[in-house]
């Protein structure tokens, strides 16, 4: 990564959260953390417009210096810098995802001054980068899991993953339903001719081939593989109990469609024990 990782914060515990979580994630890839605080146009707390901050109230000032103050207690040698803009939180961190390498968020959406988040209750919105979502409790020793349901984004999650199992030294789970690439396991058919070892169509080729070329990318990363029936969601949450993170790509780009419900990404996002990184939900 070399552009920064962008937050959103209000001065809300869970968005302080959020901050330290984004602060790590920039520290390991050596890049720098971004604060975004939105205001909305209708609210009572507007203040005049100011690009350089300096005519900031005292309470946004306050807000922008202790989020500060938490990723600096956690990641002492990230650079960070902050943004004060007019819009819905969600809006705001769209904007800002256009040039950042990683959007992080809390389970119900970006935080910002004021206002209702509106969209998906799943927590990711539509971004221009991959998507983190700040839930559960991670597991510091656990292994790094992604999913492989033939999603179209899935070598973009795939490389996500595997770049973050070596910075974080941990081992990487693929979790895989059967014969993946095919619609079955988007419907639940079953192929009783599926030989797990042998890739039968040029997509699951392809993977195989994406699979082996990261191994040797990232030669420190021990891969893991593990089957899953139909229902990879559940698979995936399972897996999160013993995790630090779970990687999934997005079924269809943009806000509506990349966690629509009964989806893996959206029983993830839902119920994971972990947080959770959403790989390609921009727009189409």
């Amino acid at each position: 990564m070399s552009s920064p990782v962008v937050v959103g914060v209000d001065g809300m515990s869970s968005s302080l959260t959020m901050v330290e979580a984004a602060a790590r994630e920039a520290e390991r890839h050596g890049t720098g953390l971004l604060l975004a605080h939105a205001i909305g146009w209708s609210s009572d707390h507007v203040l005049p417009w100011d690009p350089d901050g300096t005519g900031l109230g005292a309470s946004v000032k306050g807000t922008l210096a202790e989020a500060e103050h938490r990723a600096h207690g956690v990641a002492p040698g990230v650079e960070v810098t902050s943004e004060v803009l007019v819009g819905e939180p969600s809006t705001v961190l769209g904007i800002e995802s256009d040039r950042a390498s990683l959007a992080v968020v809390g389970k119900r959406g970006p935080t910002g001054l004021v206002g209702r988040i509106r969209g998906s209750d799943t927590g990711c919105p539509t971004a221009s980068c991959p998507v983190l979502v700040v839930r559960g409790r991670p597991d510091p020793a656990g292994s790094v899991v992604v999913g492989i349901d033939g999603s179209p984004t899935v070598r973009d999650a795939l490389t996500f993953a595997f770049d973050e199992a070596s910075l974080r030294g941990a081992d990487l789970v693929v979790v895989q339903v059967r014969n993946a690439w095919t619609r079955w396991s988007h419907n639940g058919s079953h192929d009783a001719s599926y030989d797990g070892n042998r890739p039968r169509t040029g997509r699951q080729r392809v993977l195989a081939e994406t699979l082996a070329a990261l191994q040797k990318t990232y030669p420190d990363v021990r891969v893991h593989h593990r089957q899953a029936g139909s229902r990879i969601g559940s698979a995936l949450v399972d897996a999160s109990t013993e995790a630090q993170l779970v990687v999934v790509g997005a079924r269809k780009r943009g806000l509506a469609r990349a966690a629509r419900p009964g989806s893996a990404d959206a029983v993830v996002l839902r119920e994971a024990y972990c947080p959770v990184a959403v790989i390609g939900t921009g727009k189409e």
